[in-house]
């Protein structure tokens, strides 16, 4: 079978082969030819304290290695095969960045080693403070009293976690209606005062 070889896949083979003869200027012409593809990952991956000369470095590690492993028979492209070595040490350097903002277990602390500490330090976003629940529930009310009865049904469907597709097809209308109810709702909640 014959394969089409073009000629950036002949020049990459020339230069393979220039580089396993130990030629250092074809290792440099075969990084610039690849290095907006370095560019493109160093900029498509975070790569947390590294900056773009060492990334450069490694590219260049890697590239060695994959023209150390490049097969010619497999008539892949090295192109192709270079940018996956790039992505697996990308892949690594983002693990091991990660791994090292792991706290080790000797510095964990347990929840119920000091409970009063804990309750006094933390606090929890979703709970709601007893006076602001009880105004909440006075505005409510209140906004009850000053709403149509479709508005009281949106609101009650709303509480109910249901959908805006879901009301409208229990109300028999179209999903436009429901969120016009809801956003005079809205706009009525906010006027209210105390």
């Amino acid at each position: 079978m014959m394969y089409y070889k073009s000629d950036s896949y002949l020049q990459d083979l020339e230069l393979i082969r220039k580089i396993n003869s130990r030629d250092e200027y074809a290792v440099r012409e075969l990084f610039v030819k690849y290095k907006p593809l370095v560019n493109k990952l160093w900029k498509t991956y975070y790569l947390h304290n590294v900056d773009i000369d060492d990334w450069f470095q490694e590219a260049t590690l890697v590239m060695l290695n994959s023209v150390q492993k490049y097969d010619c028979e497999k008539m892949i492209n090295f192109g192709v095969f270079f940018k996956m070595g790039l992505k697996n040490k990308c892949f690594d350097m983002i693990r091991k960045s990660n791994a090292q903002k792991r706290v080790p277990i000797s510095m964990q602390t347990s929840f119920n080693s000091d409970e009063q500490f804990l309750s006094d330090t933390i606090a929890d976003s979703l709970a709601v403070c007893p006076e602001e629940r009880l105004i909440l529930q006075e505005k409510f009310i209140r906004l009850i009293s000053v709403c149509s009865e479709f508005e009281k049904n949106i609101l009650i469907a709303l509480f109910n976690r249901k959908r805006f597709s879901e009301i409208a097809l229990e109300q028999h209308c179209d999903e436009s209606k429901v969120n016009n109810a809801f956003e005079r709702c809205r706009v009525k909640f906010n006027k209210l005062t105390f």
